[in-house]
């Protein structure tokens, strides 16, 4: 759920970058807030087998147990795993205050924005909770940077989720709340919309959008070494203490239904406005590409995979609705490892062995929110 408290700040950041701003406004202090409500549905994970996603074991448990697969065909680990299932439901609460402040301002339009954002962020969800603070700098129009860093906790709900905890051996070690679990980033973004270049009768219908970003993340669970595994928000434990880098890419068009922006520059944001814009774009990220444990466990020495690409790609569809009100609908295709035959079915990820890679429908996202 965090990345699409990301996806959305990015569009909106991207949609203003040619807003327009009177000698009054643009030297006073801003303040924004912004309350978001997710929800996601994801199809569940094979991690390892593609032919087995689909036919006869598509929402049903296949059984790579000793007991399910006596002969030891799909797994040599002598204990095996249960794949399958409905695939798994995420939701969650997202909250971010920002002030923000002229920063190096100039008479020029490359420079009239030039701003420093700090933004306050929470997040709640039922297996994790997390608090953090960034810093963003936009020395020119067309690009900004940012450092922060997030503090989080987590609990397990008995047959349901796991928000953090140990991965030991293919299993979570415990349901009691873990934490902390400490995130610092460094980003740096570069951000366009075409419109800007435009003469003014032109800029309404010509918003084709740009944005690339490359981030740089350290985390860390303070209650376990960095070559330990571990649990979050419920994914496939695969996480490890270290740098990681991930990447967002995102080209897209606005078509601008009522325009009424009026006061998007003041202070606090105007309440009363009727605007409605509908914003398409095509999205590819790059995730937790392992810095640190990169040369674990190699793809060419015939390892599990830690240098393995993950591309998550898509289209997102935002609705700007009235009274600063949006909705957000993604579409999610990915890659993943595929082990051979005889790994793919052990309970433990770092005892399978990388053969290739296939592609799927990953999720289903939504999100409505508001900003004042």
């Amino acid at each position: 759920m965090k990345r699409y408290l990301i996806i959305v700040m990015m569009i909106y950041t991207i949609l203003h970058l040619s807003a327009d701003q009177s000698d009054d406004s643009k030297f006073k202090m801003k303040f924004r807030g912004m309350v978001e409500i997710g929800a996601g549905y994801y199809f569940d994970e094979w991690q390892g087998n593609e032919n087995d996603r689909i036919g006869d074991f598509l929402y049903q448990q296949k059984d790579m147990t000793n007991t399910g697969d006596p002969q030891n065909g799909s797994h040599n680990d002598n204990v095996g795993r249960l794949l399958g299932g409905w695939g798994g439901i995420e939701v969650g609460i997202f909250s971010q205050f920002s002030m923000i402040a002229p920063f190096l301002t100039a008479d020029n339009s490359l420079f009239s924005g030039n701003n420093i954002r700090v933004n306050l962020n929470t997040k709640i969800n039922p297996a994790a909770i997390g608090i953090g603070m960034d810093f963003v700098i936009t020395p020119v129009a067309f690009y900004y940077f940012s450092f922060g860093f997030n503090i989080n906790g987590g609990w397990g709900i008995p047959g349901m989720c796991n928000g953090l905890a140990r991965n030991i051996k293919g299993e979570p070690e415990g349901y009691g709340f873990m934490g902390p679990l400490v995130e610092i980033s460094f980003e740096n973004v570069l951000q366009f919309d075409a419109s800007y270049l435009m003469p003014e009768k032109f800029k309404r219908w010509t918003h084709i959008i740009f944005l690339s970003s490359a981030l740089f993340k350290y985390k860390a669970l303070a209650s376990i070494n960095e070559n330990e595994p571990f649990y979050y928000e419920n994914d496939i434990g695969e996480n490890l203490n270290g740098w990681e880098f991930n990447s967002t890419f995102i080209l897209g068009y606005k078509i601008p239904v009522i325009e009424d922006d009026i006061g998007e520059n003041g202070r606090f944001l105007k309440f009363n406005n009727d605007n409605f814009a509908i914003t398409m774009v095509m999205m590819v990220t790059i995730e937790q590409l392992r810095l640190t444990h990169n040369s674990d466990s190699t793809i060419s020495n015939k390892g599990w995979g830690s240098d393995f690409v993950n591309v998550r790609f898509g289209p997102v569809i935002n609705f700007d609705l009235p009274r600063n009100f949006f909705t957000l609908i993604q579409f999610q295709f990915a890659n993943d490892k595929r082990y051979t035959e005889d790994t793919f079915g052990n309970k433990f990820y770092q005892d399978r062995v990388y053969e290739d890679y296939f592609l799927y429908f990953r999720r289903i996202g939504m999100m409505f929110g508001w900003r004042f």
